[in-house]
């Protein structure tokens, strides 16, 4: 399981980013949000889901208890 909080790289395309969300479909499959950095032009992309068993951790991050609060 791809802990959130995750820097990720999709071992097919290539994309990178943050893990920000997970999805667990009723069929077993899971699928992450990825949210990519600033492009070399300055630019933020979207953010991406990604099945996964595509993505590999690059560096790991451990999220306080409760995740993430704010808005």
């Amino acid at each position: 399981m791809i802990p959130l909080g995750s820097e990720v790289r999709d071992t097919v395309t290539g994309f990178q980013g943050i893990a920000i969300g997970r999805t667990q479909w009723l069929t077993g499959c899971a699928t992450i949000v990825v949210k990519p950095k600033v492009n070399k032009d300055g630019q933020m992309m979207e953010s991406q889901t990604i099945g996964e068993p595509s993505l590999e951790v690059m560096k790991s991050e451990k999220l306080p208890s409760g995740g993430i609060t704010g808005g």
